[in-house]
């Protein structure tokens, strides 16, 4: 037992390189075709909803999938549904490139439909994977690492994308470019699903025990309103990043007059500030026992971003990019690393599962619907010239609204919290004898499957 102990404690951290680095495809592939995006929409004639559309096709399929996750991890186990989604969004983003080939944006959207299928999944059960290794205060370090990866993706995408087609002006030849970096996800899927088959098999036994996925509609409605409270505010975080994420270089080409490659080099500053952030608000998330403190933050982040370019911009365009980058990057940041944590917090032990899944498919109808409606409206407004002076609108309109949101889950939540850390009854009273004082040796497994208990 000792020595499983030890290969337990070495081996999460390379699973935590393994699995972050497997959702590399999915943060990559998803934007794509932002910085392609004046391209296509001149030579496939798109306006910018019928553009916005390629994204929210994406994640239709997510609606659904992410709750069959548990049954499906019951089937094949983690690592399998982790292999079968990362080769699934690699195939799509082939049939994506081959639909540019063939200059045909109905199999475009099949293709984008394909990518969408296990994409939210992928990220349920990487998160489920991080479970296992890692305990509830180390797990919200652990899932910091994910906007670190998703923002890293997205600098590759900025730097590589624009310069690719500047350099063979190919739609065509950029995509099937992306593929190929996609694959390096791939490798890491089939890394990691040999690594937890051979190198740690104590590990596969202990994380087979999820709920029957015959009891998820029974638990959903066990869900507390807090938690409900805390999807309305997922689903709104989504909306208004997913919204701007998806015509963000195109918005900077457009609003401050900057070219593709100018535009790209821009844009990585957005990410770069995820990328810095996200660790940092993991590791003080993990540290704080109220999370929600970043909630309030983000929110409040995102309206004043909004107040400072509608209303009191500089006359220098390059600070009104680098202001609105920077501190939409901080938002993401702010949010991403502590939302799954609260999300764990808010549930028991027996609906983790469908607590993840759940969440899952409220992103997803934030992608979904919310990047349309800005699209629709700005177009009904704005036309063919597109100014994106409505969508700044629509997204201040969002913004405001996930503000006064937060501020009543901010108190929903801390009367959770209070409830929780009181006993109910006298009987409920920790009794302490002289033996419980003793000091009992607790190896590495133990530790880690009783601590989200004891908090």
């Amino acid at each position: 037992m000792d020595s499983d102990n030890k290969s337990f404690v070495r081996g999460r951290w390379q699973a935590l390189f393994l699995v972050q680095a497997l959702t590399f495809v999915y943060h990559f592939s998803n934007t794509n075709l932002q910085p392609i995006q004046s391209p296509i929409l001149n030579e496939f004639g798109l306006t910018l909803e019928e553009f916005n559309l390629l994204y929210s096709i994406t994640d239709i399929p997510s609606l659904i999938i992410p709750f069959f996750a548990p049954a499906l991890i019951n089937r094949i186990h983690t690592s399998g549904l982790l292999l079968l989604a990362t080769l699934t969004i690699n195939f799509g983003q082939l049939l994506t490139a081959l639909a540019a080939q063939l200059h045909s944006y109905n199999l475009m959207l099949v293709a984008r439909v394909c990518m969408g299928i296990f994409q939210e999944t992928q990220l349920v059960a990487a998160q489920l994977a991080l479970h296992k290794w890692f305990s509830l205060n180390e797990y919200a370090f652990a899932i910091s690492f994910q906007p670190l990866m998703n923002g890293g993706s997205k600098i590759i995408n900025s730097y590589f994308m624009p310069h690719v087609y500047e350099v063979c002006q190919s739609i065509t030849t950029t995509l099937y470019w992306s593929f190929l970096l996609g694959t390096f996800s791939a490798i890491c899927a089939i890394a990691y699903y040999f690594y937890e088959k051979r190198k740690i098999p104590i590990l596969r036994s202990l994380s087979e025990d999820t709920e029957s996925s015959e009891n998820i509609w029974g638990q959903i409605k066990e869900f507390k309103f807090v938690l409900w409270v805390t999807y309305a505010l997922h689903l709104l975080f989504s909306a208004a990043y997913y919204s701007f994420n998806t015509v963000i270089f195109h918005y900077i080409m457009v609003k401050y007059g900057y070219t593709g490659i100018e535009s790209g080099n821009l844009v990585i500053l957005h990410y770069v500030a995820t990328v810095l952030a996200a660790p940092v608000v993991g590791k003080i998330s993990s540290m704080l026992n109220w999370r929600g403190y970043f909630f309030l933050a983000a929110a409040l982040d995102f309206v004043g971003c909004f107040v400072y370019i509608m209303f009191f911009p500089s006359e220098n365009n390059l600070i009104n990019a680098v202001v609105l980058l920077v501190l939409l990057g901080v938002f993401w940041a702010l949010v991403s690393a502590p939302i799954y944590p609260v999300f764990s917090e808010l549930s028991t032990k027996d609906g983790q599962n469908t607590v993840y899944a759940f969440a899952s498919v409220v992103q997803s109808v934030g992608i979904v619907i919310f990047p349309l409606l800005a699209g629709k409206y700005n177009d009904s407004i704005e036309g063919n010239n597109i100014q994106y002076r409505a969508y700044d609108d629509f997204l201040f309109i969002i913004g405001l609204t996930q503000l006064g949101i937060c501020l009543i889950w901010a108190m929903l939540f801390r009367k959770y919290k209070g409830e929780k850390e009181r006993p109910t009854s006298f009987e409920e009273l920790p009794l302490l004898h002289a033996d419980s004082l003793k000091k009992q040796p607790i190896t590495a497994i133990e530790s880690r499957h009783s601590l989200p208990e004891q908090l």
